[in-house]
C-alpha cells in the first residue's frame, strides 16, 4: 500500500513490541511517502520517538528538529526534544524547549504532559519548589495523569519526604488506567511500581548523575 498513516500505524505498533528494526522500516517507508509538512512533521517526530526509545540522542534530536522546522508552531515536538535532551544531560536546551513547549500550548490540550517534562528536568537541576509548581499544574489541569504523581513523588522522595513520596506513588498506579497506553504512561507507572517496591524494602532511590541519560529511568 502507499498509505502513510498505514505504515505510521504499524510502526507504532512495532515500537511498542520493541521491535525497533521493523519500527524504523515501517516510519522510513512512510516519510519516502509523504508530501504535505505537517504529515510530513510527524512522521519525523515518530522516528525521533523511536529513536529516543533506542537511545540514539542525537538521530532523535535530528529527526525533532527537522519536525520542528517543519511545523514551528507545534507545542508536541519542542516538549518530545526537551525530554530528549534532558535524557541526553543538556538540562539548559531541554528547558528552552520546554518553555516553549508549554507557551505554544497556551493551556491547551496536551499541556499537562508539557508541565511534567519541564517539572523532571526542573528536579535534576534541583530546584524542588518549581518542579513540584509544574506536577501541581499539571494535575490541577489533568486530574488523573499518573506521570504527574510519579514525578511528584520522585521530589519527595529526593527531598526526603517518605510517606508522602508512597502516597504519589500509590496515586499514580491508582489512576494509570485512566492515563493512556503511551510510553510516559507507561514508564510513570513502572516506575511508581520499582519505587513502591524499593521504599518497602529500604533501597534508596538511585543518586543524580550529571547526564540523566547514565541514570536510571527512576530518577
Amino acid at each position: 500500500p502507499n498509505d502513510p498513516a498505514v505504515y505510521l500505524e504499524r510502526s507504532n505498533i512495532y515500537s511498542d513490541l520493541g521491535q525497533y528494526d521493523l519500527a524504523l522500516r515501517d516510519v522510513n517507508k512512510a516519510i519516502s511517502l509523504v508530501n504535505n509538512d505537517p504529515y510530513r512533521a510527524s512522521s519525523y517526530n515518530n522516528r525521533a520517538n523511536i529513536w529516543k526509545r533506542i537511545g540514539d540522542y542525537d538521530k532523535s534530536l535530528a529527526d525533532y528538529g527537522v519536525a520542528i522546522r517543519l511545523a514551528p508552531k507545534s507545542p508536541k515536538y519542542y516538549a518530545n526534544r526537551g525530554e530528549a535532551r534532558r535524557l541526553a544531560g543538556n538540562l539548559a536546551l531541554a528547558l528552552q524547549d520546554q518553555n516553549r513547549a508549554i507557551e505554544l500550548y497556551a493551556g491547551g490540550p496536551g499541556v499537562a504532559l508539557g508541565l511534567v517534562f519541564r517539572g523532571d528536568t526542573l528536579r535534576y537541576l534541583g530546584e524542588t519548589e518549581r518542579a513540584l509548581a509544574d506536577y501541581n499544574e499539571a494535575i490541577r489541569v489533568e486530574p488523573a495523569f499518573a506521570p504527574a504523581y510519579t514525578g511528584r513523588g520522585l521530589t519527595y522522595e529526593r527531598a526526603g519526604d517518605l510517606v508522602r513520596a508512597k502516597t504519589e506513588f500509590e496515586t499514580a498506579l491508582s489512576v494509570s488506567e485512566n492515563s493512556g497506553r503511551g510510553d510516559n504512561s507507561k514508564s510513570a507507572r513502572e516506575t511508581a511500581e520499582a519505587r513502591l517496591a524499593a521504599l518497602s524494602s529500604g533501597v534508596e532511590q538511585p543518586k543524580f548523575l550529571p547526564s540523566p541519560s547514565r541514570a536510571t529511568s527512576t530518577t
